[in-house]
């Protein structure tokens, strides 16, 4: 048999795992699947997902929740503390939220690394909650500057356009400076590109993606507030809501990183083609919506994984759809309000 370290336990005890940490007298079982011999175990087991008692137990299942675990898992404290995940790192913020950003682009093995035994803490998973919500600000302003930019470069260019067309027509040229008084006048009213007109432009593109930005926002928590109705009627009624929360906001971290890129692109297209804007304005939209698209693929595949792996659902498909669509519903409703309140 193999004997717990006194690190692992230091570890359990500064993040804060559940029950009192095990001592050089806990023993492991031989393989990861055997139960324990539970008369050298002083530590109380517990399932991570209910708090149920596990004391005793040969099966690897909790008859309260039906979680299915690993008895390793449930028994080795240096499985306890994460190797990078934002919430069990404090020391290294900046660190912590790269590598763990980082690792929910690959939801596979990013849930295979997390195991429910592993503390939660609630408020850092707000904190990476905020500092998400916060880039989603700083991206808004980043695109209203783009727009700004790709809006003046349009004007540029349909201001040498006309300028052209009305040198190679002397009638059209003699009617603008009858009633304007010269082309120039004509140009600044129709295509300006005058610090006022920008700074307001730039004020109503921000304005107009506020609503947009809010509601990409709050989509986790949207979609948490959607597990919770399910869970009513669900067999692991029980379940610790912190786990829940813990899969929904690290899922769709890739969900909000292709809307970054969706919102980026249609103002870097405006900025690299000008005569996009003008000819074809369709084609922002497709691009757009094609990252939004893949955004919403990706959070889903990540929920549906993170149901699968971390929280070991049975039907993890179908649960993620259900509350998907809950989560949609409560979404168009708070559109709604918004609008009726405009």
């Amino acid at each position: 048999m193999t004997q717990v370290s006194s690190t692992g336990t230091n570890d359990a005890n500064r993040y804060g795992a559940s029950g009192p940490a095990a001592d050089d007298t806990t023993r492991l079982p031989a393989t990861s699947e055997s139960p324990p011999d539970w008369s050298t175990v002083d530590e109380e087991i517990a399932c991570p997902l209910c708090e149920y008692s596990l004391r005793g137990l040969v099966e690897s299942r909790c008859p309260e929740c039906g979680y299915r675990f690993i008895w390793r898992e449930m028994l080795d404290p240096s499985v306890r503390l994460h190797p990078y995940l934002f919430e069990h790192h404090p020391e290294r913020n900046l660190w912590s939220l790269r590598k763990t950003f980082v690792g929910t682009l690959r939801p596979k093995h990013f849930w295979n690394s997390i195991h429910p035994v592993q503390p939660s803490m609630p408020k850092r998973l707000v904190w990476y909650w905020a500092l998400i919500a916060l880039s989603f600000v700083l991206l808004l302003i980043l695109e209203a500057s783009l727009m700004t930019i790709a809006m003046r470069a349009r004007h540029i260019q349909a201001r040498a356009d006309s300028l052209a067309f009305i040198s190679a027509n002397p009638g059209w040229q003699a009617s603008i400076i009858r009633q304007y008084g010269s082309s120039e006048v004509f140009l600044d009213r129709y295509f300006p590109i005058d610090a006022q007109y920008l700074s307001r432009y730039w004020g109503d593109n921000f304005c107009s993606q506020v609503p947009a930005t809010i509601g990409a926002a709050i989509i986790p928590w949207a979609t948490i507030l959607s597990f919770m109705v399910f869970q009513i009627s669900m067999r692991r009624a029980r379940i610790r809501t912190i786990h829940v929360i813990r899969a929904v906001i690290y899922s769709q971290t890739v969900m909000l990183g292709c809307f970054f890129i969706a919102r980026l692109a249609g103002s870097s297209i405006l900025i690299a083609f000008p005569r996009v804007f003008i000819n074809l304005p369709w084609l922002i939209t497709v691009s757009s919506g094609l990252f939004v698209l893949i955004g919403l693929i990706a959070g889903f595949y990540g929920m549906v994984v993170a149901y699968r792996d971390y929280l070991r659902f049975d039907r993890p498909a179908w649960t993620v759809l259900a509350a998907s669509v809950v989560a949609a519903m409560i979404l168009v409703n708070v559109g709604l309000m918004y609008n009726n309140w405009q």
